[in-house]
């Protein structure tokens, strides 16, 4: 669990295009308020951020606000990779790493 919390803090530092719901989402995830941190990263996931599908992945990997899914976290983290491909690379090997 620490290593998805510092994840989920450093991923600020990752350049790329910002939605303010990740920030809410990332911000509610590690205060342990999983259900709201789903709410926050489902529409920036659904239109294309991937680390907000990472943010996705991680909670139904752990079942953590939703029930556990690994089926769900493995679609999340895909479609993190795709759609950082043409963007930040660190952010493409962390969902490569958590689909894997």
């Amino acid at each position: 669990m620490k290593r998805i919390l510092l994840a989920m803090a450093l991923m600020p530092l990752i350049s790329g295009p910002g939605f303010a719901e990740f920030d809410a989402g990332r911000d509610a995830f590690i205060r342990g308020d999983f259900a709201a941190a789903y709410r926050e990263f489902l529409p920036p996931a659904t239109a294309g951020d991937a680390k907000s599908s990472i943010g996705l992945g991680l909670l139904h990997a752990r079942g953590l606000g939703v029930p556990k899914n690994m089926v769900q976290a493995h679609s999340w983290f895909d479609r993190a990779v795709r759609n950082s491909k043409d963007g930040n690379s660190v952010v493409r090997i962390l969902a490569e790493t958590n689909r894997d």
